[in-house]
């Protein structure tokens, strides 16, 4: 039994050391390389500061699980959502992520399973000078991108645009929405930028009222799907643990079930002669003739002098 034990212990520490190298080998240190990132700007959206949307997707050679940090001006007091990207139907799912900031930064961390990732934040730095606006969105140069995106999406009622540097033509979606989308291409880590965007608008209303949002720009197939088997080997391996716990459980009530009906056996088939002294047929103790020694039930002989007991 000792054996077994030891056995099964040995099994379920291999175990745990596994599931925690498959978790550890990617999630300690952050990851400094996007396949795709795409930054979305829409001010005075659904809000009265700037909604900025970062959708990223890894490169397909990323380990996963992967460590994000991605740092955030200051003047961020908090994150809308973050979110992992179910790439066969665009759902967002809720992921799980830390935040901490220093005297000019916020920093967010999260740890992603899926290589599309979608993170989204209100910017209050939106200037107003009359039918003025005018928003700075900084590019910090933290991330080396293979393939950098920008999407602008003017309010409603919006004239005057500009954007610097240049982002090409005003565009218009199927339905009538205008923006303005660029590929800037590949962006190495370090080369931080600004764009700057201007416009004209005479009412403070906000543009969409409970809207749902989608990726701004299409993201092509590199992006992967998030179920693999580094998802499904903690639960596998707490239920093969609980299985053991159960068994080991099991196979102690097991034998200590067996040993209890071995003792009841035995004291069943006690002789009767060693548990209380005989008794004549009135009641009374039955003592040798010849020794005096007290005789016990079923005695023939004495059992101190070994001669003949008279039969009662």
């Amino acid at each position: 039994m000792k054996k077994f034990l030891s056995f099964v212990i040995i099994i379920i520490i291999l175990l745990l050391s596994q599931v925690a190298n498959a978790y550890g080998q990617a999630g300690t240190s952050d990851l400094k390389h996007f396949g795709i990132m795409e930054v979305d700007i829409r001010p005075e959206f659904d809000s009265t500061d700037v909604l900025v949307i970062y959708h990223i997707v890894l490169t397909s050679n990323t380990q996963l699980p992967a460590q994000v940090t991605v740092r955030l001006p200051g003047r961020v007091k908090e994150m809308n959502a973050v979110a992992w990207v179910d790439p066969t139907d665009g759902g967002l799912y809720n992921l799980a992520y830390q935040t901490s900031n220093d005297a000019n930064w916020l920093y967010v961390t999260f740890s992603t399973t899926s290589n599309e990732v979608w993170f989204e934040y209100y910017d209050p730095a939106l200037n107003k000078k009359d039918a003025a606006r005018e928003y700075t969105f900084e590019w910090l140069g933290d991330f080396q991108v293979e393939d950098f995106r920008f999407y602008f999406l003017p309010p409603n009622g919006a004239q005057n645009t500009t954007i610097t540097p240049d982002m090409g033509e005003e565009q218009k979606d199927a339905d009538g929405n205008r923006y303005y989308y660029k590929q800037h291409g590949s962006i190495q880590t370090g080369n931080a930028f600004k764009i700057k965007m201007t416009y004209d608008r005479t009412t403070d209303a906000i543009s969409a009222e409970n809207a749902v949002l989608q990726p701004a720009g299409v993201i092509d197939d590199t992006a992967q799907g998030r179920t693999s088997i580094n998802d499904l080997l903690p639960w596998l391996a707490g239920l093969l643990i609980v299985t053991l716990i159960g068994f080991i459980g099991w196979w102690i009530w097991l034998s200590r079930k067996s040993s209890i009906k071995g003792d009841h056996r035995t004291s069943r088939h006690t002789p009767a002669h060693t548990q209380e002294g005989r008794e004549g047929r009135d009641g009374e103790f039955v003592y040798c003739h010849q020794c005096g020694e007290r005789a016990t039930r079923g005695d023939v002989f004495c059992r101190s002098c070994g001669i003949k007991l008279h039969q009662e």
